[in-house]
């Protein structure tokens, strides 16, 4: 794959005619982007690329309990994902404007509801008995070192590199402006609510 960061510019240029300009790198942290109309920063983005790092494992002969308790799942990928979520607001959290940070996911085993577990400490999942079991072992994420400062990003935008399918996450009305306004968004999730779109 491309660079991440160049990927992510010619997608959003293609995509949403979202020019996006490179920000100078100095000693303090900065984002990679932003966006600006006339002379006035309208927003910043951060963009992080979650590489695969190992070949997935498949099992077929799971039960749901073993899915839940997470033997079939060793990838941490709300752990990964919060780390990122750690990273993105130190280097966007001085900027005064709306705040978005890209992932870029290359990793098959991870999904845009890593993202919303590493937010929101669970995901549910409907059993193929019916039950509905509350998966709550991302709580250490979303509870740990990013739970004040998750809230510093207004909009979250992940991208699955292999098939360029992009979700939206936002958590109030400043990401959801920026999502209409520069992602033509149109009917998705805000994070914490039950239901996921692309």
């Amino acid at each position: 794959m491309e660079n991440p960061e160049i990927y992510v510019q010619r997608l959003f240029l293609e995509r949403y005619a979202l020019a996006l300009r490179k920000i100078a790198t100095g000693s303090e942290p900065t984002p990679d982007f932003e966006v600006v109309d006339a002379s006035s920063r309208e927003l910043v983005l951060e963009v992080k690329n979650l590489t695969s790092f190992d070949e997935p494992r498949l099992r077929v002969d799971f039960t749901d309990e073993e899915a839940m308790r997470g033997c079939v799942r060793d990838d941490n990928g709300p752990g990964r994902v919060g780390a990122f979520i750690h990273a993105g607001v130190k280097q966007l959290g001085s900027s005064a404007c709306p705040k978005v940070l890209v992932i870029v996911n290359d990793d098959v085993c991870v999904d845009v509801f890593d993202l919303d577990a590493a937010y929101r400490g669970y995901l549910s999942y409907n059993m193929s008995d019916g039950r509905l079991i509350a998966d709550r072992s991302p709580a250490r994420v979303a509870n740990g070192r990013i739970r004040d400062s998750k809230r510093v990003i207004d909009l979250f935008v992940w991208i699955d590199s292999w098939n360029e399918s992009v979700s939206f996450r936002f958590r109030g009305r400043a990401g959801r402006e920026v999502a209409e306004r520069y992602f033509r968004y149109a009917t998705q999730p805000q994070i914490g609510s039950a239901a996921a779109g692309t």
